[in-house]
């Protein structure tokens, strides 16, 4: 504590000069500087809104494209499902290497199956979060506008009331008695 007293006091005393100086501001520059602020928070929004709307259409190319991967893939399993089956019904004397060359073909299709259709659940998971992300920054979005309309209002009423006070010059002039005229010689 006795290391922060040597900060402290010039530190109140800045704050002090700075209340007094005329620096503060007027309630209408804070509603304004306000004003300024949704406006911004408002484009950031819209931004942001923008950017998930390229995400969700690439993420939809995407989906697209896995679907018919996963098509192509369920017609190769089919394929070495049925050459699976004519392997095992053959006869001849190679009936065991065709057997097992289709055995494994069979696996590797099947697990470049389930790789695309896991592939395309993952898509179709991030689009689903993507469009919640989205629905949050449109309420946002709305809420902001909302904000940003009460604040243009408050503008609006203190830029009015100030307009019809007189200004400190003419409250000073108006307040001052008038000079009585001084007959000449006299």
């Amino acid at each position: 504590m006795d290391q922060l007293k040597p900060v402290i006091k010039p530190l109140l005393i800045s704050l002090v000069i700075f209340a007094h100086s005329g620096f503060a501001n007027t309630p209408l520059q804070q509603a304004k500087a306000q004003l300024s602020t949704y406006e911004t928070s408002l484009k950031q929004i819209g931004s942001k809104v923008q950017t998930i709307d390229e995400q969700i259409q690439h993420y939809q190319t995407k989906i697209s494209n896995a679907k018919s991967d996963v098509a192509t893939a369920k017609i190769e399993l089919e394929a070495a499902r049925s050459a699976l089956i004519q392997a095992r019904h053959d006869k001849s004397d190679k009936a065991a290497r065709k057997l097992e060359l289709a055995q494994k073909k069979y696996d590797i299709t099947q697990l470049g199956y389930q790789n695309r259709e896991k592939r395309l659940s993952r898509l179709e998971r991030k689009l689903d979060a993507m469009k919640a992300d989205k629905e949050k920054l449109m309420s946002r979005s709305a809420a902001a506008q909302a904000q940003l309309k009460a604040q243009a209002n408050k503008v609006i009423k203190l830029s009015s009331a100030a307009a019809q006070r007189p200004s400190p010059a003419v409250a000073q002039k108006a307040a001052a008695p008038a000079k009585a005229a001084v007959p000449i010689g006299l």
